[in-house]
């Protein structure tokens, strides 16, 4: 893997640090050589030690950028299952886990699930879409940009041109707005018709 492509994963794992609480953990990547049947990739989470491990396989790269953020995403998730994974394994080794234990457990877990949600819900966490796009090449960024609807046209009435008929054009821009974000994502200027007619 390139320097490029390890600093590309950081800086992801970096953005989301605040989703997952996640900021003070010490972060790596580790490459492995060889494929673990059909994994791209795998966490080693340890909360206690405040530090996490991503493996990323060989059949990762063969995928393109949406599959991989996807799996990188896929993978951060498990930080917030972790305790209810743990406290089934402590259940298979015959270690103590009462109905209390496991429903503070299921608590914890469905509370970070709910305030990430909600986060997102309030547009809270525009950096960390922000980022999710950035991961991907630049052209299908633009392009992304491209598939957005036309949600607002604006009429302009300065510095009016006559036309061949002797009317004044009046110029209309037309504004590409982000449904999520509420941004301006592109401007495209059209001379109207006369008489305003579109």
């Amino acid at each position: 893997m390139s320097k490029k492509s390890e600093s590309k994963i950081l800086d992801l794992l970096e953005a989301f640090d605040w989703m997952f609480q996640t900021m003070y953990h010490s972060r790596s990547v580790v490459i492995k050589d060889q494929d673990d049947e059909n994994k791209a990739a795998e966490i080693f989470f340890r909360k206690e030690y405040q530090d996490m491990e991503l493996s990323i396989y060989p059949c990762f790269f063969k995928q393109d950028a949406k599959k991989q953020r996807k799996n990188i995403l896929h993978e951060l998730c498990h930080t917030l299952t972790l305790p209810g994974k743990q406290a089934m394994h402590d259940l298979l080794d015959g270690k103590l886990v009462t109905a209390d234990m496991i429903q503070s457990i299921n608590e914890e877990e469905t509370s970070r699930i709910e305030n990430i949600i909600d986060s997102l819900l309030k547009g809270r966490m525009d950096y960390a879409r922000k980022a999710y796009d950035q991961y991907l090449p630049k052209k299908t960024h633009e392009n992304k940009l491209r598939g957005h609807r036309v949600s607002k046209k604006v009429v302009l009435r300065k510095k009016p041109r006559p036309d061949r008929s002797g009317h004044d054009q009046k110029l209309r821009d037309k504004v590409a707005v982000g449904r999520r974000t509420g941004r301006v994502l592109r401007l495209r200027r059209e001379v109207l018709p006369p008489h305003g007619r579109s």
